[in-house]
């Protein structure tokens, strides 16, 4: 950070105007001047003070700068009521009129605890009109010089949230030899969604499986008829729901085994599983840090 003290200040600023950092507020009939959706959440923001000793009235001058701070993805706003965690003070320099319409105007940016960030002073035209180009350039040349003091504005604090770790234990069957086919199938469909294959002891969730096999006769013919349970429990043993899916195959299903079907099975009942799988607590492992003003 570039601290610039002059001592001239103390002569042209009053020490005590500060005002308390406080949370934004962005009441409707707020000065307070955001660009959303980027600043309507972020913490702070600059205080544009009223110009001390000046001829003119700087309302609408402050406002300009304020929007084009905002534009610049730098809270800012005039309202005194609003909740800012820097200010921008100024001062006219009294003996620095120049008979052509232009006036000395000190600036002084303060942190939260009244640490003077930056100071610089830039001849400004004395009405203030925002309609003149000379004002414009002087709005800009501010801009520029509080955006490299403050620095890229970053969102709050969230936090990071890790991925869903899932236990699938080897299916459970009832007519077929290996139960394992199905329960990797489903791993992979998970894999596909962001979910992390686990075990039972550090699981977000266990999904049961359940396959039988149950002869049926239709239209003359022998059948069989598949019945897979896909049964989600949380990792306090909680049900969080089950997922049936019913089938009816010739013999020869039996014959090829798990492995055959158990891509089409997990796949048509991956969607249903994985919206019971998502009513576990997911683990909170991070926290991701904030912006702050540029060192």
């Amino acid at each position: 950070m570039r601290v610039h003290v002059a001592a001239i200040l103390a002569a042209l600023m009053l020490a005590g105007c500060g005002l308390p950092p406080t949370v934004f507020r962005t009441d409707r009939n707020s000065e307070l001047l955001t660009a959303p959706p980027l600043q309507e959440t972020a913490i702070g923001g600059i205080f544009i003070a009223p110009v001390e000793n000046a001829n003119a009235d700087s309302l609408a001058f402050r406002r300009r700068l304020a929007r084009s701070l905002v534009q610049q993805e730098v809270a800012a706003g005039i309202d005194v009521a609003g909740a800012y965690s820097a200010k921008l003070l100024s001062a006219a320099a009294p003996a620095t009129f120049d008979g052509k319409g232009y006036v000395d105007i000190w600036w002084r940016l303060e942190g939260p605890d009244g640490a003077i960030w930056d100071a610089f002073s830039i001849p400004t035209p004395l009405d203030f009109r925002v309609e003149r180009g000379e004002t414009i350039a002087v709005i800009n040349a501010i801009t520029a010089r509080i955006v490299d003091i403050w620095g890229p504005v970053e969102p709050p604090p969230q936090q990071a949230v890790a991925p869903m770790v899932v236990a699938i234990p080897p299916a459970k069957t009832q007519g077929f030899e290996d139960g394992g086919p199905l329960s990797r199938a489903m791993a992979a469909q998970f894999a596909a969604r962001g979910m992390q294959p686990g075990e039972e002891s550090t699981a977000n969730a266990v999904i049961h499986v359940r396959a039988a096999i149950e002869p049926v006769k239709a239209g003359g013919r022998e059948t069989v008829q598949i019945q897979i349970r896909w049964t989600v429990v949380d990792k306090a043993g909680l049900v969080l729901g089950t997922v049936n899916q019913k089938n009816q195959a010739p013999l020869a299903a039996v014959d090829a085994g798990l492995a055959a079907m158990a891509p089409d099975a997990a796949g048509a009942a991956a969607d249903a599983v994985a919206d019971l799988v998502r009513k576990a607590r997911p683990a909170v492992t991070a926290q991701q840090s904030t912006g702050q003003v540029k060192q």
